[in-house]
């Protein structure tokens, strides 16, 4: 199974969405918004479309007491989904043995910067 992640930015370039496509029927949902609440981040809509395959998870966010995701509070709310995710597959990968996350996602979290872009992965728009 792989799965990427996509973080990304308002207009004005704070974190407003995140979205998780993975391949198969299992979903994160549960474990992604406890995350996020556990982090006093607000979930404003939480929507999982389902395709023959595959899934796509798609999560609006802004902090608790109603401002954006700043690029401060963005790099942690970042990390705490991509080791969410990470430990999540892992735990599949251990009952199941096919469970990978997307390299490119994976390259992110290792090497992300101030500058890092939200979109770690390309836009279907361009």
């Amino acid at each position: 199974m792989t799965t990427t992640v996509k973080f990304v930015e308002a207009p004005e370039g704070e974190l407003s969405t995140i979205e998780v496509h993975s391949r198969g029927p299992s979903t994160m949902m549960m474990e992604l918004v406890r995350t996020l609440f556990q982090m006093r981040v607000e979930v404003l809509l939480a929507e999982s479309h389902v395709s023959p395959g595959s899934r796509l998870e798609r999560i609006r966010v802004r902090e608790k007491g109603g401002g954006a995701v700043n690029a401060e509070r963005r790099r942690e709310v970042q990390e705490a989904v991509l080791a969410l995710i990470e430990e999540t597959l892992q735990h599949r990968r251990n009952h199941s043995g096919r469970s990978r996350i997307d390299p490119h996602t994976r390259a992110a979290k290792r090497q992300p910067s101030a500058r890092t872009p939200l979109a770690w992965l390309p836009s279907a728009d361009g």
